[in-house]
């Protein structure tokens, strides 16, 4: 995970640079314009971390595996092994967040049967 991150924050520097087009001032202003941007975005992110963790603790839990992870269905036998619950369980906490709106779902055909609900962290993170 934070090889990962280290490719985000590399490519992001990246495009800064590019998009400064070798004029310095440029450069600073597209770099303070992300680090304000990542600062907004990580005070919504705790924001709803607080809101999720009101509902209860495994809604909290949950929301912030489902942020690391990108997203989950109620199904994610990951998911249910880490928590150690089952498939209904996660599928009523999952519709509590939803309800709260701190996540959305999707649905997505996997083959044959009924298309899967899949989960991801609501954006904007807050509603506020």
């Amino acid at each position: 995970e934070d090889a990962r991150e280290v490719d985000i924050i590399r490519s992001e520097y990246e495009e800064i640079i590019k998009g400064g087009g070798g004029n310095p001032r440029r450069i600073l202003a597209l770099a303070r314009e992300s680090l304000l941007r990542d600062a907004g975005e990580n005070a919504n992110r705790e924001r709803s971390r607080q809101e999720a963790a009101r509902l209860g603790e495994t809604e909290g839990l949950f929301w912030q595996y489902i942020l690391t992870s990108g997203s989950v269905s109620d199904s994610d036998e990951e998911m249910l092994e880490y928590f150690g619950v089952t498939s209904a369980c996660a599928a009523q906490v999952l519709g509590r967040l939803e309800e709260a709106g701190l996540v959305v779902a999707r649905h997505e055909k996997q083959g044959t049967g009924r298309p899967h609900k899949v989960f991801q962290v609501a954006r904007p993170l807050n509603k506020a």
